[in-house]
């Protein structure tokens, strides 16, 4: 699960320094000239998906004998 969740930020990082190059919208410090988007938002985006998950398994989810997660 973990390098799906990994693999989703590094997809989300890509599109956000795809929107910022086209201008969708801009950080502060590129205003004057585009630049990558730093790689610590990488490690931003994976740890917003994965407090995500944990909060929605904590929520909707339970564990059955074999301690496999489902949803409610």
């Amino acid at each position: 699960m973990l390098p799906v969740l990994f693999t989703l930020a590094f997809l989300i990082w890509i599109a956000e320094n795809i929107s910022t190059f086209y201008k969708i919208w801009l950080y502060p410090s590129q205003v004057e000239a585009w630049h990558m988007v730093g790689w610590g938002k990488l490690g931003s985006w994976y740890l917003l998906l994965l407090l995500s998950l944990v909060l929605v398994l904590k929520i909707l989810g339970h564990r059955d004998n074999q301690g496999n997660w489902n949803l409610r």
